[in-house]
Parts: C-alpha cells; structure tokens; sequence
C-alpha cells in the first residue's frame, strides 16, 4: 500500500473524491476484496482533501482539474505545462483494457475532448499503462466506441462483448477490467 511504503507523506485528493471515496470506500473495497482476496491491500486510506485548484511542489504550482462522469464518478489530474507534462490520473489508459462498468462513455469522451483542448500537453501519464502523447486520447474514445458498438450487437452478453473486445484489441493488459466493464452492462448474465 502507498502510504505503508510512504509513512511520511499525506495522501490528498479533490474535496469531491473524498466525499465520494468516503460514500463507497467500504462497499468497494470489501466487493474487490471477496473477489481478489490477497491480491488487494488488507485496508484502504480516505484521503485528505486539498482545498487549492493548484498542488505545490517545490517551485512549481500546478493546476489540478477536477472532471466527473468518466472512468469514475469523480477524478483529478495533474498538469505540468512548464515540462508539457499531463499526469492523466484515471482519465487516459494506454494498451490497457478501459474500466467501464460506471456506464459513463459519453461523460469519459468529453473528458477527453477537455484534455484535448489543454496548452502545453505532450506527454501522458496514463492512470493504467506506459506514457505517451496526445494519441491516447483518440485511442481511449476509439475503444470506447468499440464497446459500446460490442455492447449493443444483436444477442450481445458479457461474454460476445468480452470476446470482441480482445479480438479488438488483443495486446491489451487489465482482462479483469474488460470482465467488470462487461458485466456491468449484462448483470444478469455469466
């Protein structure tokens, strides 16, 4: 867990991520737990919450945006324009299977299109995944597209839209992201 690796240092998000992180925190954690057992941490951490639109380090003042409706109810980035540097948190993935079992497409593509229209970007640190450019962005909305389109062919379940999905996109790492996105839209199913 971080803040065992990192005693010394806070852990902070946006006051509306700790609202929500405290509304779901114990429900979340203990369906993650009942179905990864010892692969998860034994406890989770409710942050502090920032009151600052910006995050101090050193020198340096860097905007925080706050965005709902994507990958989560909500999600802060970093920005680094000096170094042209997005830390995307949550909102950009790369070669990594989308998490979207919160239902939320259209909120995640305006997302994007936000990110998009930022100065000073040309690096990505994506929140699942390796760094890259600008590129992500139509990565992530083409993925997007393409589950939903899996998710509305004719006698469509988690498991045809999971099968499309890999075919799709076959290098992709998080299968248990595309098994969660998958089942949230066929509940009943599987």
């Amino acid at each position: 867990m971080l803040q065992d690796a990192f005693p010394g240092v806070q852990i902070l998000a946006s006051p509306k991520t700790v609202t929500e992180i405290q509304n779901t925190a114990a429900a979340t954690f203990a369906s993650l737990k009942a179905i990864y057992g010892d692969k998860i941490a034994d406890r989770y951490v409710i942050p502090a919450g920032l009151n600052s639109t910006t995050l101090k380090i050193g020198n340096y003042d860097l905007p925080l945006y706050e965005y709902s409706t994507g990958e989560s109810k909500e999600v802060t980035i970093v920005h680094i324009p000096t170094h042209k540097i997005l830390i995307a948190t949550d909102t950009v993935y790369k070669d990594t299977h989308l998490f979207l079992a919160d239902k939320q497409p259209a909120g995640w593509n305006a997302i994007l299109d936000q990110i998009a229209a930022l100065p000073n970007v040309s690096t990505i640190y994506p929140g699942h995944g390796t760094l890259g450019g600008l590129e992500l962005l139509n990565e992530n909305r083409q993925y997007i597209a393409d589950f939903i389109a899996a998710t509305q062919e004719p006698g469509a379940n988690a498991a045809t839209v999971i099968a499309k999905m890999k075919a799709l996109y076959p290098l992709y790492g998080g299968d248990f992201l595309l098994q969660l996105s998958a089942q949230a839209y066929f509940p009943k199913q599987e």
